[in-house]
Parts: structure tokens; sequence; C-alpha cells
């Protein structure tokens, strides 16, 4: 069974030629950190409005 682990390196290229399930999670790569930031976003602007 073949997964990417997402380490330090863009998993995208390597997924588009590998298919199945590593193309399967490279949703997660693209979407965690684009929900992180706009967390991190609202979150400081919730604390440290005026």
């Amino acid at each position: 069974m073949k997964f990417l682990t997402f380490s330090s390196i863009n998993p995208t290229g390597p997924a588009i030629f590998d298919g199945g399930r590593t193309l399967q999670q490279l949703w997660m790569f693209w979407v965690a950190p684009l929900l992180g930031g706009a967390l991190g976003g609202g979150l400081y602007r919730a604390l440290f409005a005026e």
C-alpha cells in the first residue's frame, strides 16, 4: 500500500503521476494549511481587535 507522508516535500507532482490512494490524500495538503491560516486569522482578530 502506497501513501504520502506529507513531510517536507511537495507531493502534488508525484501524487498526480502515481494516482490511486496518493491522489486521494492530496486534498489535505492544500486544504489543511488554508483552514489553519483562516483559523489563525480569525483567532488573532478575536483576541486582539480594538
